[in-house]
């Protein structure tokens, strides 16, 4: 297994690829990094409360849940919501018709009481369009 002498130190069998020197190991790094690719707008990701200005669709909670769960959404002005729930083959299998509802957190108790166990999505329509879809879980 090799000399017991170098067992602390490590060392490459690709000599080329090893820097003589910090400049050389800065350059040589600098110059990877520069062929990756960059997002032009990076930016930190803030509370999805209060950065966010477009209509989002929460997770459910209780997931993975018996009988009823809660879906909360968060829309950005008054809106009309629908939330339509699908099985796992694609059938809708429960639609609910919100009147208009305020901006900001709300939330829709959902009932599936008679309905098989198994994986479900749910999607929300926000003014007739589809914003988002989400998936949960039926015990």
């Amino acid at each position: 297994m090799g000399d017991s002498t170098e067992r602390g130190t490590a060392r490459g069998r690709m000599l080329q690829y090893i820097p003589k020197s910090r400049e050389a190991f800065a350059t040589r790094r600098n110059y990877l990094l520069s062929l990756l690719p960059a997002a032009k707008n990076r930016q930190k990701p803030g509370n999805i409360f209060e950065t966010s200005k477009q209509e989002v669709l929460l997770q459910n909670a209780p997931n993975p849940f018996s009988n009823t769960t809660t879906v909360y959404y968060r829309l950005s002005e008054p809106c009309s919501v629908t939330l339509k729930v699908f099985d796992h083959v694609g059938r809708e299998v429960k639609r609910i018709n919100e009147t208009t509802q305020n901006a900001g957190l709300n939330k829709i108790e959902l009932d599936m009481n008679g309905l098989p166990s198994g994986i479900y999505f749910y999607s929300i329509f926000v003014n007739g369009q589809l914003t988002d879809t989400k998936k949960m879980v039926l015990m």
